[in-house]
């Protein structure tokens, strides 16, 4: 159709183009400053990492468990926290996983930048997003990023700056990101003022 196209990523236009030889314009959705913002820095000796559970395998839920399980199995300690919307009871999920972690089910947005807030870390393990508004969100909030290259997330997680970065389906590049962070206080605390 002769419609002009709008496009959130800089990922996304360029597939566009690639693919189906289409021109679009950019428009990254901002995340919105009056609902996800932090207040105060969190003070903890333990990290808390924080991230999206989704049934579609392609959100890389398994791959974020994964990862975090081999963390703990060399010995790290910290306490994730998930959110989602597609489980009230989150047994099947913390059996699964093997261990227990803290489970939030349909969080109100309020609730959810409080959640961010809570949190050192947002893990992302998509192997794809057209942005990724979840990370965008928890960054706001002080979180520090570690993502897989999900094309979309590109235009925000730019790796050692804003965030670490590793490819996607890559569970040990991601634990591996989560470790650096766990061992490094200078890093963490960089990648959370930067993004």
């Amino acid at each position: 159709m002769p419609f002009k196209k709008i496009v959130i990523s800089t990922w996304l236009k360029k597939v566009l183009l690639e693919k189906y030889q289409q021109k679009a314009e950019l428009l990254i959705t901002p995340v919105n400053d009056k609902i996800f913002y932090c207040e105060t820095a969190r003070q903890s000796d333990t990290l808390r990492v924080c991230f999206l559970h989704h049934d579609y395998d392609w959100k890389g839920y398994e791959d974020g468990i994964k990862a975090v399980r081999k963390v703990i199995a060399q010995g790290y300690n910290l306490q994730l926290v998930v959110f989602g919307e597609k489980l009230a009871d989150p047994q099947g999920l913390f059996d699964s996983a093997g261990f227990d972690f803290e489970y939030h089910y349909r969080p109100t947005r309020e609730r959810l930048r409080k959640i961010y807030c809570s949190c050192d870390i947002f893990l992302c393990p998509s192997w794809y997003e057209g942005l990724g508004m979840p990370a965008m969100e928890a960054m706001a909030c002080r979180c520090s990023l570690v993502t897989t290259d999900t094309g979309g997330c590109l235009d925000y997680a730019i790796d050692e700056q804003t965030a670490l970065v590793s490819a996607p389906r890559d569970v040990t590049g991601l634990s591996r990101n989560l470790i650096r962070l766990l061992e490094d206080e200078a890093l963490l605390k960089s990648l959370s003022e930067n993004g």
